[in-house]
């Protein structure tokens, strides 16, 4: 085999051998983004969950809040006849 081949089949390996290493990286990444996105799923769905507690909450916060706004309005329409 010629000197000129050589060098080019050994620079050739050289290119093999960093995509071989690029492509463990990529495969590395691809599991970490896996996991994050899994992360984010079950971090939506915790909350999806949660959402129906919460909004019921806010709605009895709304219901008793009403109370006392009317019972305020009555105070003061209330004081307003006393005056």
């Amino acid at each position: 085999m010629d000197p000129s081949s050589k060098l080019l089949l050994d620079e050739m390996k050289k290119l093999g051998d960093r995509f071989v290493l690029v492509e463990a990286r990529v495969d590395s990444l691809e599991g970490s983004f896996r996991d994050q996105f899994k992360a984010v799923e079950q971090s939506a769905s915790d909350l999806q969950a949660w959402r129906p507690g919460i909004d019921s909450s806010i709605a009895d916060l709304s219901s008793k809040l009403s109370v006392v706004d009317d019972l305020h309005d009555k105070l003061g329409s209330l004081s307003s006849k006393l005056d």
